[in-house]
């Protein structure tokens, strides 16, 4: 009863439990609401484990066969009349990969993939006649295609990200696979196991990677307001302007900061925070400089006009030929070399001192204003004021992963692995609430953190030690 109850609450509620005891909460303590937060984010361990690459293939194709099934009982027992069993799963005394030669694997993967490609045209193309087909050709007395099930396309299109993603594909002019080699540069999100296909790398710079969620937490010094539960390979910062939002639809206000760590230090950030709250919120995070060469100008050296139409170089030469960039947001300012000839700045801004003779482009960010307004906040004293309370955070999460089970995923799935996390901060709030009510109802103040010392003397000892 109690897991159809649960089950029902995550598909249709859920967030019930969460923004009712909110509410509850702030009318409790209506001041609280107008507190700064502060923000980070930890890592919730999948609960699943990570899979070799012919692994995965066999076990999306074998997800992708169970759903094909469910979708059309006889449409599979056609397509399952064609498969080569044995080359998609392996024969049943197959040895394990850890036994295998380099030459030996890279035959298995060969054979792995050529049937798992066949196995997706089959599917897709609606393939009913015998015999196997190169992929993206309809063979003889083929069938139309007919519309597929959700389930399916899902599954299919997770095969074609982990063939993306890992593998370089090389086809004959029928469309035959030839021969395959691995990436060296892997794509981003990777698909890391067929049990959890929502959960990525969750990785935090050194050797600190985790096959994880990456949950982000806003709160006051006392509640937890939002959280939210994205992929492991999301940066932190990408998901502020998300768990503002949401704040925004559920809770229905912004706070007046929100304090972060450096990961919110991008003009992006800041931009996408005075977008969603309409510069209602001030971010206060410390702002992460570009990169420049030593002893060399950069964009910031150089002065944009209000109107973004204009751009100054540090000898007070102007131009207005500005160019949409085709690899960042922004724009790149191009002097030509007339306008650079006699400066006396040519080294620092061009590395040599020679009489220019080729233009000099400048880029400048989309969102170069946003960082100059959370470096110019940076720099004044109410800044570090601020930052004094980022390390409560630290305690809310560290109670949240402790006590609260939001360590380890017990479900699968974004979806149900973030109404965990929503149940894990109501416990918190909750337990949070009744500790500060029970301090109203004893008078007594909230304790303080013990500090260590050396005891004081009694009066009689220091009476002896003067005379």
């Amino acid at each position: 009863t109690l897991h159809r109850f649960e089950v029902y609450l995550y598909i249709h509620h859920p967030r019930l439990f969460f923004d009712t005891v909110l509410r509850q909460i702030e009318q409790a303590f209506p001041d609280d609401r107008r507190q700064p937060q502060v923000g980070d984010t930890f890592a919730l361990h999948a609960n699943a484990a990570l899979e070799s690459l012919i692994k995965r293939l066999r076990h999306l194709t074998q997800e992708l066969l169970v759903a094909y099934q469910s979708a059309d009982p006889t449409a599979y027992a056609t397509l399952w009349a064609q498969l080569d069993e044995a080359a998609l799963f392996g024969p049943a005394d197959e040895r394990t990969e850890c036994y295998l030669s380099p030459q030996e694997w890279r035959q298995r993967l060969l054979e792995t993939v050529t049937a798992v490609l066949n196995c997706q045209h089959l599917i897709r193309q609606g393939v009913v006649a015998p015999g196997v087909v190169a992929p993206g050709v309809v063979a003889p007395g083929a069938v139309a295609p007919a519309a597929l099930a959700a389930p399916v396309q899902s599954w299919l299109a997770r095969l074609d990200k982990l063939f993306a993603d890992e593998l370089r594909l090389e086809l004959d002019d029928s469309g035959r696979l030839l021969h395959l080699s691995l990436l060296t540069k892997r794509g981003t999100y990777r698909l890391c196991s067929a049990t959890d296909p929502d959960a990525t790398i969750r990785n935090h710079g050194g050797n600190k990677q985790e096959f994880a969620y990456n949950v982000t937490v806003l709160a006051t010094v006392q509640f937890i307001y939002e959280i939210q539960v994205d992929t492991g390979s999301r940066p932190d910062g990408d998901a502020i302007a998300d768990v503002l939002q949401a704040q925004l639809e559920h809770r229905g206000f912004c706070p007046d900061k929100l304090i972060y760590d450096q990961a919110a230090g991008w003009g992006k950030i800041a931009h996408q925070v005075d977008q969603v709250t309409d510069g209602r919120t001030q971010l206060v995070a410390k702002p992460i400089a570009p990169k420049r060469r030593e002893g060399r100008f950069a964009g910031e050296d150089f002065h944009l006009s209000e109107d973004g139409w204009w751009l100054t170089c540090p000898n007070g030469r102007i131009t207005d030929k500005k160019y949409r960039s085709g690899s960042a947001d922004g724009h790149n300012f191009r002097f030509i070399a007339a306008q650079c000839v006699g400066c006396p700045f040519l080294k620092p801004c061009r590395g040599s001192e020679a009489t220019p003779t080729t233009p000099k482009s400048i880029f400048i960010s989309a969102y170069q204003a946003a960082w100059e307004r959370l470096r110019a906040y940076s720099q004044t004293a109410e800044f570090k004021q601020d930052m004094k309370l980022r390390p409560q955070v630290e305690r809310i999460i560290a109670i949240l992963v402790l006590h609260q089970d939001a360590r380890r995923a017990r479900f699968r799935g974004q979806a149900k692995v973030g109404f965990q996390a929503r149940m894990c901060a109501t416990a918190y709030n909750l337990k949070r609430w009744v500790a500060l009510r029970r301090q109203q109802q004893q008078n007594k103040p909230p304790k303080k953190r013990r500090r260590l010392g050396a005891p004081q003397p009694a009066q009689a000892a220091v009476g002896l030690v003067a005379d």
